[in-house]
């Protein structure tokens, strides 16, 4: 019996000592080796993303492998481009109206400040509005205008003069991706038999079984996360056509799209666009906006561990941990990465492919 209860143990201590090492190997290639490989893991998963449609044509339709490959992977790469050319437009349409008005944002901040130092002088000022005053005094010699517009054109200039410099380098990049994804796809298959064939039948059974999990985990996560852009999506357009904030549906598909990225998240647009509309003078927009952002938030925090944790299968609270952990240690790519490599884990212990904890 202690015998058998020693060999558990020492079972267990390896199995945890294993999937620590893959953590670390997979957290040292993704700090240090990502970008360096990032065009080549991205033409490995556009022709994953393409074998469906490439299989289909050549065994169907009896048109070569090459000609397939090439036909998929360029109709892919041209939504994947036409996708990312319109956002951009929007944004950069976007932005190119804020900084129009910003001249006028600024005029109407000094005239903001000027009434409070106005009302301070006959001293029915707030309590709220004097310390806003006050910390307006410490920068009322700084040309406002010229600052907030020089900043912003600086900005947007220094922003423009970096990605025209940075044009050859992204051309080269798009074409190796490209051309790497063909020659993949290509002989997908005999790269497929290659890579498994280096391993024992026992970790290829468990390569074989991680790929079939990880499947069916990322199609629940991109489900998970586009039913969370939707519902953000729905309660911003919604709030903004009851309150007359428009255009509604394009401002709350761009701020839909930033909150899923949790670093930036809601407030990135919604607090700046709420001061600005405070300070110029319209507090009924800006607090309408606050509200807005707080409603949302709240709904946000509250729904996110259930629809995530209900469609991936984890507990609310592991999801939580497994979000918070992924961001301090990788940033923004670990917050989603980690959730899927916890239910990596746990698949893999219900197929009884690994033991790291005990089970009825």
């Amino acid at each position: 019996m202690t015998d058998n209860s020693n060999t558990k143990k020492i079972s267990f201590i390896i199995n945890i000592v294993y999937i620590i090492l893959i953590i670390f190997v997979i957290y040292m290639i993704l700090k240090y080796a990502f970008a360096l490989f990032l065009p080549f893991l991205a033409a490995l998963l556009i022709s994953f993303i393409s074998e469906p449609a490439i299989t289909l044509l050549t065994d169907r339709l009896k048109i070569k492998r090459s000609i397939s490959s090439v036909i998929c992977i360029t109709f892919l790469v041209l939504i994947l481009i036409g996708v990312m050319a319109l956002l951009s437009v929007t944004v950069m349409s976007k932005l190119k109206e804020l900084y129009d008005s910003m001249p006028e944002y600024i005029e109407q901040l000094t005239a903001y400040f000027n009434n409070l130092k106005l009302k301070s002088n006959y001293n029915i000022i707030s309590p709220f509005e004097r310390i806003t005053l006050t910390i307006f005094e410490y920068i009322k010699n700084i040309d406002m205008i010229t600052l907030f517009s020089g900043s912003f054109g600086s900005f947007a200039i220094n922003s423009f003069s970096g990605i025209v410099t940075s044009i050859p380098y992204i051309l080269m990049t798009l074409i190796i991706t490209f051309v790497s994804a063909v020659f993949i796809s290509i002989s997908f298959k005999d790269i497929k038999k290659f890579i498994i064939l280096q391993f024992s039948e026992k970790h290829k059974n468990l390569i074989l079984e991680s790929k079939r999990s990880l499947s069916g985990i990322f199609k629940k996560y991109v489900k998970s996360y586009a039913a969370l852009m939707l519902i953000t999506f729905s309660e911003l357009t919604l709030f903004f056509i009851i309150f007359d904030i428009r255009p509604a549906a394009s401002v709350a598909l761009i701020i839909a799209a930033v909150d899923i990225l949790q670093v930036l998240g809601l407030g990135t647009v919604m607090l700046p666009w709420s001061l600005i509309c405070l300070v110029s003078g319209d507090s009924t927009k800006g607090l309408i906006l606050l509200s807005i952002y707080a409603v949302i938030t709240v709904v946000r925090q509250i729904i996110e561990p259930k629809i995530i944790g209900e469609n991936i299968g984890l507990h609310p609270v592991v999801t939580l941990i497994a979000i918070y952990i992924g961001l301090k240690i990788l940033g923004v790519l670990g917050m989603f990465i980690t959730p899927i490599l916890i239910m990596l884990i746990r698949d893999l212990q219900k197929k009884g492919l690994i033991h790291v904890w005990r089970e009825k």
